[in-house]
């Protein structure tokens, strides 16, 4: 499914929980092509990663937060500032880019205006003159992808004022509120092994908007022999070379279609309990414990295996999604909150999915 196949025709699914589903504009088979050729331009961003390249887009199709965590040189900054690439028509003036700044102010965020006075004095007069100064805006009605570097390094005032954009695509300024109608998705990137160099603690609000987590940096052997014989090939990966593989429709299109892909009977059970088990296990950690609500945990889970097993070519959703799930859920959590968290993701994904 590229943009040179203009619009999608669909087809009608057998009905299941009831009810009669929409025709769908795209099949599974469609997305896992659409999947397929995502990942191969990708790659010329970067070799390797293929659950990080899946978390984006992933992230895409949902309309959903993804955080990248890895040390400096892994390649999350580029996965996640050029992603947008794979979108027709988009360019750097689409991106709302947060800069890894603690002294970045809310007001330069979401914009607003300051009033300041001016008096002169000529002779034995003065005058006053009020002068008002637009701030302007990183963020804006027309921002179509969020991408925040290095969030940690972030101004805690300017995380908080992001919040509401993240969960509802809104941003509140003083001079009210703007829905941001054309957002996509966000992508947020973050070191969890600095420690005192101007960074902030991710506040758990953050982490709980975050569906979607993955490492890049961590390549496993495998990958390590094809990024070193790509390399030595004399390969260089170049965002230039990144072709976009769809459109706003066709993403608005499989965004709505990802949802008709079912969890069968026989694993619902499994569903509710990894849920139920994220929930008690982040809560039971000795640090840092998270407070999570169920209904968040659920949502979150039983959308992003739905999209996993769309993006997969899947007409029902099937455990190892459930599995994989869970896994970025609790990646996008305790990877934003501190470094030893980080590295208690595996202990903790096992221990929910057993």
């Amino acid at each position: 499914m590229t943009v040179s196949q203009g619009t999608i025709q669909g087809t009608t699914p057998p009905p299941f929980n009831g009810y009669e589903q929409q025709p769908r504009l795209v099949t599974p088979g469609m997305a896992a092509e659409f999947n397929s050729e995502a990942i191969h331009q990708l790659d010329n961003l970067l070799i390797g990663e293929k659950r990080a390249k899946a978390a984006i887009i992933a992230g895409m199709v949902m309309g959903e937060n993804v955080l990248y965590i890895g040390v400096p040189g892994g390649g999350k900054t580029t996965l996640a500032g050029d992603s947008y690439r794979l979108i027709a028509g988009l360019s750097q003036d689409d991106i709302g880019e947060i800069p890894p700044n603690a002294d970045l102010t809310p007001q330069r965020l979401v914009g607003d205006e300051v009033k300041s006075s001016v008096t002169t004095t000529r002779g034995d007069v003065s005058e006053r003159e009020d002068r008002v100064t637009e701030v302007d805006s990183i963020l804006s009605s027309t921002t179509k992808v969020i991408y925040g570097n290095e969030i940690n390094r972030t101004n805690p005032y300017v995380v908080n004022t992001l919040l509401e954009a993240l969960e509802n695509g809104m941003i509140n300024t003083p001079s009210g509120s703007i829905n941001m109608d054309d957002l996509l998705y966000s992508v947020l990137t973050m070191n969890p092994g600095e420690a005192h160099q101007s960074t902030f603690r991710v506040p758990h609000a953050l982490a709980s908007r975050i569906p979607i987590g993955a490492g890049v940096g961590k390549q496993d052997s495998v990958e390590e022999e094809a990024m070193l014989d790509e390399i030595h090939n004399g390969f260089v990966p170049t965002p230039e070379q990144v072709q976009p593989v769809t459109t706003r429709d066709q993403l608005m299109q499989m965004r709505r279609d990802y949802k008709g892909v079912p969890i069968p009977d026989h694993l619902k059970g499994r569903a509710k309990n990894m849920e139920r088990a994220t929930v008690d296990t982040l809560m039971q950690l000795n640090s840092p414990k998270i407070e999570e609500s169920l209904g968040r945990v659920a949502k979150q889970h039983i959308q992003l295996s739905q999209a996993l097993a769309f993006l997969g070519g899947e007409q029902v959703v099937n455990e190892e999604q459930l599995v994989e799930a869970t896994r970025y859920m609790v990646t996008g959590r305790l990877g934003a909150l501190s470094t030893s968290a980080y590295q208690q993701i595996p202990g903790v994904v096992e221990a929910i999915v057993q």
